[in-house]
């Protein structure tokens, strides 16, 4: 049972890798990276570029992260919601539902779990 699951997973992580590849080979330069539905960093993840935050090494992969994004820079996000109202914080990660939800100009934050720091809106 647990090598199939291991098997599972595995395949799982190859094929988001391939779909994730898929769509960054296609995009315009840029060092923003946007994964999932509304995974936009400030609305602007078509090209997978950032131009409100001038392309400042954001990664976002999930339904609605870094959603509100606009000058927050080198933030890592992954799960639903992370970091959906961030806007100027940098160099957080959150990963997990929720995590960092209203966090919105804190920087240097690490929250791991679903509704990890859900409420902090300015973190450090």
């Amino acid at each position: 049972m647990k090598t199939r699951t291991s098997i599972t997973l595995n395949l799982a992580g190859a094929l988001l890798l391939v779909i994730a590849s898929a769509t960054i080979a296609g995009a315009q330069t840029g060092s923003d990276t946007c994964v999932g539905l509304n995974a936009t960093i400030g609305g602007t993840c078509a090209p997978l570029t950032n131009t409100t935050s001038a392309n400042s090494g954001n990664t976002a992969i999930g339904t609605d992260v870094l959603l509100s994004n606009t000058t927050g820079r080198a933030n890592a996000a992954v799960g639903t919601n992370a970091l959906q109202n961030n806007t100027g914080g940098g160099t957080n990660v959150a990963f997990g539902h929720n995590a960092l939800f209203g966090n919105t100009t804190g920087s240097d934050n690490t929250a791991i779990g679903s509704f990890a720091m859900q409420n902090s809106a300015i973190g450090q």
